[in-house]
C-alpha cells in the first residue's frame, strides 16, 4: 500500500529502520482487566476535559452536539456547536487523506481521551490504513499491526509529548526522556500555547517481540541532540480548504540543521481534530544523494507522486530552507476530510499500549462508560441502595460503584441496555461468559452495539 510504503521509508529516514468486521469466536474470550490506580479516575479526567479552552483542545477530537450538549453527527468543522470528546462517547465521523488524482482515501485518524495506568489522562490517536473509507467503516477492535498504528500522548508535564507510538516499521515503540522518565521523550508544544523550543534527549526502546531484522533492538539513545520547535495557534488552510487554528510542531533527528544528514517530521494539531496532519521532511541534498529521483526531490515537478494529496504551496511551502540548506517535504498525510458514519465508533483495542505487558493505557474504561450503557443519573436513582448511600447528586460515586462493584454484578447502568437480559437472549454469549457481566458488557459496548 502507498501510504504504509511511504510511511516506513519515513521511519528509516529519522531512526534507521524499516518501517470489517465480524468478530471471530476467539475475540469474545477477552478478559480485560483494569489497571488504572483510582476508578474515579474517568469522572475527573472528563471533568478535566469539560473544562476546555487550553491546549487539551488541540489535542482532542471534536464532536457536534445538541442543545443538551449530546453528541450528534456532524463535522465540527461545520457544526454551529462542538466540543472535545470525553471518554464514554462514540466518533460519528472519522478524518482521513485523500488523494484526488485516484479518489483514495488511504488513513483515518481519530483523538480520542483515554485513562492511563496511572490514572490520569493520555490521549491515543488512532490510525487505520486499510483505505476505502465509508460511512460504513468499523474500526477493527481485532488489532493489526500492519493495518493499524497508534500515538500515545502524555499531556500532563508543561510541554505534552508522544510517549509511544506503533508503525508499520519497527512496530511498538516506547520514547523517554531518558532511562528514568517517560515524559517529555517526545516534546510537542507546551502548554501555553505560546512559540517555544526545546534540544533535548530521547529514548527509543523497541518491544514487538518480531522486529523486522533491521530494527535494532537494543535501546537506542539519540542524546541531547533532538531539536523541537512549535509556534502558538495561528489560522491554516489545509488541502480540504478547511482554515483552522493550528499548532505546527518541527521535530528535527539533530539540532544542526546545516547537517545533510539530518529529518524532520512535522505535526499539525487543530482545535476540531487534534492530530489532524503530517509531514516528512529532509534536506534536497540528502533526498538526491538516496536514489536520484529528481521528481521526489521536487515538490512542484508534474510527475511526483505526492502532488495531488500533498499541495506544494499549502498549508506551508514544500520547499524551505534552514540551517543554510534547501529542505524539501517528501511524503505527508492531510486527515482533513471527513467521512460521516451511519454508526458512530470507539476506535480503540484493548491490545493497543500494552505489548510485552508494558501497558500504558486502560481503554476499558471509554468501552464501560459508553453513553449506550451507562447513565450515571438513571443508574444512581435506579437503585435504592445507591441513592442512600450517595444521595441523589453524587454522580462521581455512582460512576465509581458501576466500575468497581456494578458493573461486575450485573446492574443495569442504562434504562435501555441490561447485560443480564442481553446474555439471556443469545445461548452463544452466555457460553462465552456465563456470569462475567462485566466483560459482556464491555463486548456489547465495543462490538455487539454494531453487528
Amino acid at each position: 500500500m502507498i501510504q504504509q510504503l511511504t510511511l516506513i521509508l519515513t521511519l528509516i529516514i529519522i531512526f534507521g529502520c524499516d518501517s470489517k468486521k465480524t468478530s471471530p469466536p476467539q475475540a469474545l474470550n477477552r478478559s480485560p482487566v483494569s489497571e488504572a490506580l483510582s476508578l474515579t479516575g474517568p469522572f475527573r479526567i472528563n471533568e478535566q476535559i469539560k473544562k476546555g479552552g487550553d491546549y487539551l483542545d488541540y489535542l482532542i477530537s471534536d464532536v457536534c452536539v445538541n442543545s443538551n450538549d449530546v453528541p450528534i453527527s456532524g463535522d465540527p468543522y461545520i457544526c454551529p456547536s462542538h466540543r472535545n470528546i470525553r471518554i464514554g462517547e462514540r466518533l460519528p465521523y472519522i478524518i482521513t487523506d485523500l488523494d484526488a488524482s485516484r479518489n483514495a482515501r488511504y488513513q483515518m485518524l481519530s483523538s480520542l481521551p483515554v485513562v492511563g495506568t496511572d490514572g490520569k489522562l493520555k490521549i491515543l490517536v488512532t490510525k487505520n490504513f486499510q483505505g476505502n473509507f465509508t460511512s460504513s467503516f468499523r474500526y477493527n477492535t481485532n488489532y493489526n499491526k500492519t493495518i493499524t498504528g497508534y500515538d500515545l500522548v502524555d499531556p500532563n508535564s508543561s510541554v505534552a509529548s508522544f510517549i509511544r507510538t506503533s508503525d508499520g516499521g519497527c512496530f511498538d515503540q516506547l520514547f523517554f526522556h531518558d532511562a528514568n522518565k517517560r515524559q517529555g521523550g517526545w516534546p510537542l508544544f507546551a502548554k501555553n500555547l505560546l512559540d517555544g523550543s526545546v534540544r533535548h534527549n530521547i529514548l527509543i526502546r523497541r518491544l514487538d517481540p518480531d522486529l523486522p531484522s533491521n530494527c535494532n533492538r537494543i535501546d537506542q539513545a539519540l542524546g541531547n541532540t533532538v531539536l523541537t520547535v512549535w509556534n502558538r495557534p495561528v489560522p491554516m488552510k489545509f488541502e480540504s480548504g478547511k482554515i483552522m487554528n493550528t499548532i505546527v510542531s518541527y521535530h528535527y533527528a539533530h539540532f544542526d540543521l546545516g547537517r545533510v544528514e539530518n529529518a524532520l517530521e512535522r505535526f499539525f494539531f487543530t482545535k476540531e481534530y487534534g492530530f489532524t496532519r503530517w509531514e516528512a521532511w529532509i534536506p534536497k541534498q540528502k533526498c538526491l544523494t538516496q536514489g536520484g529521483n529528481l521528481s521526489r526531490c521536487d515538490p512542484h515537478a508534474a510527475d511526483n507522486i505526492l502532488l495531488q494529496r500533498c499541495n506544494p504551496t499549502s498549508p506551508l511551502p514544500g520547499v524551505d530552507s534552514w540551517g543554510g540548506k534547501e529542505w524539501v517535504r517528501v511524503d505527508c498525510r492531510d486527515s482533513t476530510f471527513e467521512v460521516l458514519l451511519s454508526k458512530g465508533t470507539i476506535p480503540l483495542d484493548f491490545s493497543q499500549a500494552a505489548t510485552n505487558d508494558v501497558k500504558d493505557v486502560d481503554a476499558t474504561f471509554n468501552f464501560l462508560l459508553a453513553t449506550e450503557v451507562f447513565d450515571a443519573d438513571w443508574y444512581l436513582n435506579h437503585y435504592p441502595d445507591l441513592l442512600a448511600a450517595f444521595g441523589r447528586r453524587n454522580t462521581e460515586a455512582a460512576t465509581n460503584h458501576w466500575l468497581q462493584q456494578g458493573a461486575t454484578e450485573g446492574r443495569a447502568g442504562h434504562p435501555e441496555f441490561a447485560v443480564r437480559s442481553y446474555l439471556e437472549g443469545s445461548a452463544r454469549l452466555r457460553q462465552v461468559f456465563g456470569t462475567r457481566y462485566r466483560d459482556a458488557i464491555i463486548y456489547y459496548a465495543s462490538e455487539g452495539i454494531l453487528e
